[in-house]
C-alpha cells in the first residue's frame, strides 16, 4: 500500500456569498461560560499519525453563518466536497457575539448525520431557553 497524505482544505465561511433561507441573526444572549473540569497535555513528543493508507482525500471548514437558535432543529450543508460515500464528522460549539467560541452552559448536541452526494444533514439539539449563537466544524474524508 502507498502511503498518502490528507489534503485538508480549511476555511471560514460567513453569510457574505451564500443563499441564505433564514431570517439574518440577531444578537443573542450567550449562555454562561463554564469552567474545564478535566484538562491534558499531551507531552511534546506524542505525534499523530501522520500518514494515511490508500487514496483518501478530504476537506474541512467552520462554518458560523447557522441562525440563531435553540431546541431540536434540522440543517442542511450543500457543499461539493461531499460526495455519497464520504465520511462526514461535525462537531458543534456556541459562539459569542465578537465570534469567538466558547464552552457555554448550553448543552448542543448533533445528531443524525446524513450524507448525500454534495450535501450533509444533521439534526442539532441546543438545550437552552433562547436562541444562542452555533458555529460548527465539518469534516469530510473520501475513501
Amino acid at each position: 500500500m502507498k502511503s498518502k497524505y490528507l489534503v485538508v482544505v480549511i476555511g471560514t465561511l460567513g453569510m457574505a456569498g451564500l443563499q441564505s433561507h433564514a431570517a439574518p441573526p440577531r444578537l443573542p444572549i450567550p449562555s454562561p461560560q463554564q469552567k474545564v473540569d478535566y484538562e491534558v497535555t499531551l507531552p511534546g513528543d506524542a505525534k499523530p499519525l501522520e500518514t494515511l493508507y490508500g487514496t483518501m482525500t478530504g476537506a474541512a471548514i467552520r462554518f458560523d453563518a447557522w441562525p440563531n437558535t435553540n431546541g431540536t432543529v434540522n440543517f442542511g450543508l450543500n457543499w461539493s466536497s461531499i460526495r455519497a460515500g464520504s465520511h462526514v464528522y461535525i462537531s458543534a460549539s456556541e459562539v459569542d457575539n465578537a465570534g469567538n467560541r466558547f464552552n457555554g452552559a448550553a448543552a448542543i448536541a448533533v445528531q443524525n448525520v446524513v450524507v448525500k452526494e454534495g450535501r450533509v444533514e444533521f439534526r442539532m439539539v441546543v438545550n437552552w431557553a433562547s436562541p444562542i449563537r452555533i458555529s460548527t466544524d465539518i469534516l469530510t474524508i473520501n475513501p
